[in-house]
């Protein structure tokens, strides 16, 4: 077994997130299973095998929050290695590698450059304490995602957008509250809106169906001037499967006939008021039923095939979770999730586009916060299919106590990280959609524009500026 040592600065809460979070990374990009532990101030990485790799764990960024960072490539030793100290080693590589040199021949970015690898000297030369060394590397991973922050957004905006007028802007909804908010409201809320209406609400008992919220919603969705994208008509967990299919978990050819024809009765159903099919969502990821990896890429192939023999002109989207495959760090799963998409495309089922679904948090379940250049890196990785993108965005934004009449508040951090975000997504011609994943918060995430007692957040006001030039351009 190949393992590291990684010495930890006393920081709050930081080696409960890595423990939760880090995982390791082949050269290749591929996560590996990895097994972290925490003792006496000292990360613990270990995985089966003995090879090089980097380390992918959060770190606190002043004035950027929780990112998550990679170290350079590091080989298996005894000696420990100061996490802090490899994490800023690897940002100032990509920042060298990854920027053209005329940007980094620039004043300004050569000062800050200049005066981050001074900072990453002195805490090179200071590893005997392990508190100065992570002061100093510390201040040069401040100064470098920063400096990601500042200026890779400018120098995306410089080329100028491509077919932004065409791009899909709006809001996932799962209900009628949702649906009926983001309707009468006077904000210009995007000129799309994917709605879901869960299978357990539509097929309560085996063959009996009930299409009429379905049908009534996506209707007032065409009515409003919105493209109406239908779904994801199904995902592999409790809250939208109906209770009756887990009598059929290990019986898979009966569990599947059922998925093919509830996607083929939906089609039928709902075609005539639909621009746009979301046909599964996260079954690259494993689910609440007892499924492997290959029984849940059979599902989302056959409900792809169901689809088109309904339906073989509206375009249909897959969804995958956890794009850059955190998951793969802590389960035993084969497939990443770019494998698992290109099976999807080789199967020449009539596949249009993926979503990407990035539900943004420091938590093993939903995709790790990383910065700007980590993200260009990945929506370019994912261009190379040739298919458009739809990107499912949700940050979670506790708000502070609203103001009365105010916007409830939410830290200037986070709507400055959205507002980032979306400026890079909408100058990637690969980018066709942007979608941001919950229109309410919920108990269990927080990644709402609005409170559950219905006050808007500031985030409501920054994606509403971003739909309005969108639609303006």
């Amino acid at each position: 077994m190949g393992s590291m040592q990684f010495l930890l600065p006393r920081r709050e809460g930081l080696a409960e997130l890595a423990v939760n979070c880090a995982y390791m990374i082949g050269n290749d990009g591929a996560p590996w299973e990895t097994h972290v532990t925490y003792h006496s101030g000292r990360l613990t990485v270990s995985r089966d095998a003995r090879e090089s790799g980097r380390l992918i764990a959060p770190w606190t960024i002043a004035g950027c929050g929780q990112v998550a960072l990679s170290t350079a490539t590091l080989l298996p030793r005894d000696t420990p290695y100061h996490l802090v100290l490899e994490l800023c080693r690897g940002t100032l590589s990509r920042i060298l590698s990854q920027f053209a040199p005329s940007f980094l021949d620039q004043p300004a970015v050569h000062g800050a450059v200049s005066e981050a690898e001074r900072h990453f000297v002195t805490a090179a030369l200071s590893q005997h304490d392990i508190e100065r060394c992570a002061r100093e590397a510390e201040a040069s991973l401040a100064i470098c995602v920063n400096l990601i922050r500042k200026c890779l957004a400018p120098a995306l905006k410089a080329q100028g957008p491509s077919n932004v007028c065409s791009r899909l802007t709006g809001f996932q909804i799962d209900s009628p509250r949702g649906l009926n908010s983001l309707l009468q409201s006077s904000r210009t809320l995007g000129n799309a809106v994917f709605y879901q209406s869960s299978w357990r609400e539509t097929e309560s008992n085996p063959g009996e169906f009930n299409w009429a919220t379905w049908q009534r919603d996506l209707r007032r969705i065409r009515q409003s001037k919105r493209r109406a994208a239908c779904g994801p008509l199904f995902r592999l967990n409790r809250h939208d499967l109906p209770d009756w299919l887990y009598l059929w978990e290990e019986d898979f050819d009966t569990l599947q006939s059922y998925v093919v024809n509830y996607v083929q009765k939906a089609v039928d159903a709902l075609r005539g008021d639909v621009n746009l099919w979301y046909v599964t969502a996260g079954t690259n990821i494993e689910s609440e039923l007892q499924l492997g990896e290959e029984h849940r890429l059979r599902l989302t192939l056959s409900a792809i095939e169901a689809l088109r023999r309904a339906d073989s002109q509206t375009p249909a989207l897959v969804g995958i979770r956890q794009p850059w495959g955190e998951y793969l760090g802590h389960a035993a799963i084969d497939l990443s999730p770019w494998q698992f998409a290109d099976i999807v495309v080789r199967s020449e089922l009539g596949i249009s586009g993926f979503v990407l679904e990035m539900n943004i948090a420091c938590t093993s379940d939903r995709t790790l916060p990383r910065d700007l250049l980590e993200l260009n890196r990945l929506i370019d990785h994912w261009s190379t299919f040739g298919l458009p993108l739809v990107i499912h965005l949700a940050i979670a934004t506790p708000g502070k106590a609203p103001v009365l009449g105010q916007p409830s508040g939410i830290s200037t951090q986070t709507v400055q990280t959205v507002r980032d975000i979306v400026a890079l997504l909408i100058q990637k011609p690969s980018v066709q959609g942007i979608i941001w994943g919950q229109f309410y918060d919920r108990a269990d995430w927080k990644a709402g524009v609005i409170t559950a007692d219905g006050t808007p957040k500031a985030v409501l006001q920054t994606l509403a500026d971003c739909w309005c030039r969108n639609n303006d351009t």
